[in-house]
C-alpha cells in the first residue's frame, strides 16, 4: 500500500522557514496538530491553521461548560457582587483605558451594569483588594510586570484574592517563560500549583481563563516554541474542563502579521508589549471568545 505523507514540521521549524505553499498544498505542524493550505503567495505563518473535528469538538465542549458556568456566575450581577479578577505578567498589569482589561471590563460592565456606576478597576500588585459589596460587576487587576508561571501569584495574594469571590479570574502568563526559554513542563507545573492552590481557598464555582497570547518579536533563539506553551496551557485547562478554558490567540496573531512584519502595527517598537490598536485587538478577539 502506498503511504502519503504531508510535508511536516514543529511549529518551531515552519516558522523559521516560513515557506510560501504551492496552492492546494498541506503543511502539517507535528507538535500543535494544525495544518494549513498553500494558496501560492501566503507566507506558512500567515496561512489560516484548521485543525481536525475531534479536537474541535472536544474543545468546543470544554468551552461551552466552562463559559456557561462563567455567564451563570455573571447574571447574578442585579441583586450580588460579581468579581473578576485579572492575574499576569505586564500585558494584564496594564489597566490604563487603552489596555485590554480596561476595554474588556467596559464592555461587560455595559452588559451588566454595577451599582452606583462604578467605573475604576481596584489595581494592587499584592492583591490587597477592598471587597465591593454593592449588586453589579466589579474588577480587580493584580497583574505584575516581569511575572512568570512560579511568581505570578503568590500564596497570600492567592488568600486575599479569595477574600473578593471571584466568580471568574483571568489568567495570562507565559510570555516572560518563552522569552527566559524555561522548560515547557515546568511552566505547565507551576500553573498547575497555582491553580490546584486557588482552587482550594476560593469559593466555587470559580472559572478560570487561561489565555495563551501572540510571539513576542525580541526571542531571536528558541529551543521551545511559543506554541510549546500554549500546548502546556490546554493542557492545564484539560485537567478540569468545566471550571478552566484556555482562550488560545496566537492564531488571529499570526494572521495578522505576528510573528513577522507587523504590519497593522499591533506591537510597539520594543517587540513585546502591544499598542493601543493591539490591545483592542486583543480585548476583541476575548469578547468574541467568551460571547460577551
Amino acid at each position: 500500500m502506498t503511504t502519503i505523507k504531508l510535508r511536516r514540521g514543529t511549529w518551531a521549524q515552519w516558522q523559521a522557514a516560513n515557506p510560501v505553499l504551492a496552492a492546494g498544498e498541506p503543511g502539517y505542524e507535528t507538535d500543535t496538530g494544525k495544518y494549513r493550505i498553500g494558496d501560492g503567495g501566503t507566507r506558512f505563518v500567515l496561512l489560516p491553521a484548521f485543525i481536525n473535528d475531534d479536537s474541535m469538538t472536544a474543545s468546543y465542549v470544554a468551552k461551552r461548560s466552562a463559559a456557561d458556568i462563567m455567564r451563570a456566575g455573571l447574571a447574578t450581577w442585579e441583586s450580588a457582587p460579581v468579581a473578576m479578577v485579572f492575574a499576569g505578567s505586564s500585558t494584564t498589569a496594564n489597566s490604563a483605558a487603552t489596555g485590554w482589561v480596561a476595554r474588556f471590563v467596559t464592555r461587560v460592565r455595559s452588559q451588566y451594569s454595577t451599582a452606583g456606576g462604578e467605573t475604576a478597576i481596584q489595581v494592587s500588585t499584592t492583591a490587597d483588594f477592598t471587597r465591593r459589596t454593592a449588586a453589579g460587576v466589579h474588577a480587580y487587576n493584580c497583574g505584575i510586570v516581569n511575572t512568570r508561571a512560579n511568581d505570578y501569584l503568590t500564596d497570600g495574594m492567592c488568600d486575599t484574592i479569595a477574600a473578593v469571590r471571584p466568580a471568574v479570574m483571568f489568567h495570562m502568563v507565559g510570555s516572560n517563560d518563552f522569552s527566559a526559554q524555561r522548560n515547557p513542563t515546568t511552566y505547565e507545573n507551576d500553573l498547575v500549583s497555582r491553580l490546584n492552590y486557588l482552587d482550594g481557598v476560593l469559593p466555587s464555582p470559580v472559572v478560570h481563563i487561561l489565555v495563551h497570547a501572540y510571539q513576542r518579536l525580541d526571542v531571536s533563539s528558541t529551543t521551545y516554541a511559543w506554541s510549546a506553551y500554549g500546548n502546556a496551557l490546554r493542557r492545564v485547562a484539560g485537567r478540569a474542563p468545566a471550571s478552566r478554558l484556555c482562550l488560545d490567540l496566537s492564531g488571529a496573531y499570526e494572521a495578522s502579521g505576528i510573528p513577522g512584519s507587523d504590519p497593522l502595527d499591533l506591537l510597539s517598537t520594543d517587540n513585546v508589549h502591544q499598542t493601543a490598536a493591539g490591545y483592542a485587538f486583543m480585548s476583541s478577539l476575548i469578547q468574541r471568545e467568551l460571547a460577551v
